[in-house]
This record gives structure tokens, C-alpha cells and sequence, in this order.
């Protein structure tokens, strides 16, 4: 029982001891990217009336949709990382409600897609634990929030749509943790949540409903949580 507990030990011993001397802090440039799961909250929202129509509040439910990211980015290996990245996210919408002050519009069946494309200058501080590193980071950039036909039908007549895009500074918050892979110098594995948002975006559609027919100007915020896995890669290793 010893002789195997022993052999226990030096097994694992040899398997922990490469992770160890991989989970280095990055020096030079590297690529990163991932994909996951993003959560983008019910947004609610007050159209205001003109002098020829009447106040609208519209409340935008969406599915769990998509999330990914790509970036190329340079560590100075004091712990610090510099980086630039591209994003999109993605989430099917799940149900819309519309009222003015008589009650809420009928709509039964509701389509579109809620999207946010962005391009961020990112900064991280790595901490150094042995065989796993984790980190924190923000960053700062411009991203485009689009509603693609984001709209609402009853009876096969349509009651509201919005298909409109507005771009506005964007901004975000990263924790995550990267695992080196033993044998492959350079490569982790890693895990993220980010919190990602811009400023209010600004749309236009239409709705119809009661005897009403406008045109409207709404602004929403923008917010989403999303949970990632990916891969990093630094040069050099």
C-alpha cells in the first residue's frame, strides 16, 4: 500500500511539475479567442410622445444567444497585457410587449435578432498561482448594437418593428482564468466572464395597433453577461 501510494505521488508529482514551469506570465505577442453563452437582460423602455401621437413603453425579452471573441495582444511579462479585440453577440428575441396608456397592443408572434458587433483596446494584470493563472481586465472601444427586424405580428399583420443599428462608445469588465496545457508550451486553456455594455443606443421603427400608426425614436441601454471558454497562444515559448 505504501509501494503504490508512494507511485501515486510521483505520478501526479510529474504530471503537476510541467504545469507548473508553463504557467508563466506572458511575454511578447500572443493570439487569444473564445466562445460561449451570452445573456443579454429585458430591456425596457419609454417612447415619448409626439404632438401627434401618444406615449408607447415597450418591454424586449430575448433568448440565451451567442458570444465570441478574437484578439492579438502583447504581455510584458511583469504580469501586464495589452491587447486588441473583436466581438460579436448575439440573442434571438424571445418575446416583445407593447402598451400605451389604453392597455398593451395584441401580438402573438415575435421575430428578430438583437446583435452587438465591437472593437476594444483591452488591458490585464495576471496573477501568477503555480499552475494556473487568473486574471482580471477592461477595456474601452466603439461598438455597433443593431435590432435586425426585430418586430411583433398578430393575425399575419404586423404590429411593430424595429430594424435600425446605432454605434456608441463601449466599455467592459474581464475576470477569467487561464490553465496551461502540460507538453505544449505557449498553449492554455481558458475561462471568462466579461461584462460588456455601450451607451444608450438610439433606434427607430413602427407601431401599429388601436387605431395607431407611428413612427417612433426610442433609446435602449445595452448590456451583457457572458461566460466564455477559449484558447490563448504566446510566441516564444
Amino acid at each position: 500500500m505504501l509501494l503504490r501510494f508512494t507511485q501515486c505521488v510521483l505520478a501526479l508529482t510529474v504530471i503537476a511539475f510541467p504545469m507548473v514551469i508553463q504557467a508563466q506570465q506572458v511575454t511578447g505577442l500572443y493570439l487569444g479567442g473564445g466562445v460561449g453563452a451570452n445573456f443579454y437582460p429585458d430591456v425596457e423602455t419609454d417612447i415619448p410622445p409626439t404632438p401627434n401621437t401618444v406615449p408607447v413603453s415597450m418591454r424586449v425579452d430575448t433568448h440565451v444567444g451567442f458570444a465570441g471573441v478574437a484578439s492579438v495582444g502583447w504581455g510584458y511579462g511583469n504580469g501586464l497585457r495589452a491587447e486588441i479585440e473583436g466581438s460579436v453577440r448575439s440573442n434571438d428575441v424571445d418575446s416583445i410587449q407593447f402598451a400605451n396608456p389604453d392597455g398593451p397592443f395584441p401580438g402573438t408572434d415575435t421575430h428578430g435578432v438583437v446583435r452587438t458587433f465591437g472593437i476594444m483596446m483591452n488591458g490585464f494584470y495576471d496573477l501568477n498561482l503555480g499552475p494556473v493563472m487568473p486574471y482580471v481586465g477592461g477595456g474601452i472601444g466603439y461598438a455597433w448594437h443593431n435590432w435586425d427586424q426585430v418586430g411583433q405580428t398578430a393575425g399575419g399583420v404586423e404590429k411593430a418593428r424595429f430594424n435600425d443599428h446605432d454605434g456608441q462608445f463601449a466599455y467592459q469588465g474581464i475576470a477569467g482564468l487561464a490553465v496551461p496545457i502540460p507538453g505544449l508550451p505557449g498553449l492554455a486553456i481558458t475561462a471568462e466572464y466579461r461584462y460588456f455594455a455601450t451607451l444608450d443606443a438610439r433606434f427607430r421603427g413602427r407601431v401599429v395597433g388601436d387605431g395607431l400608426n407611428q413612427s417612433l425614436r426610442t433609446k435602449t441601454d445595452n448590456q451583457n453577461h457572458s461566460a466564455l471558454l477559449g484558447v490563448r497562444f504566446a510566441f516564444g515559448k
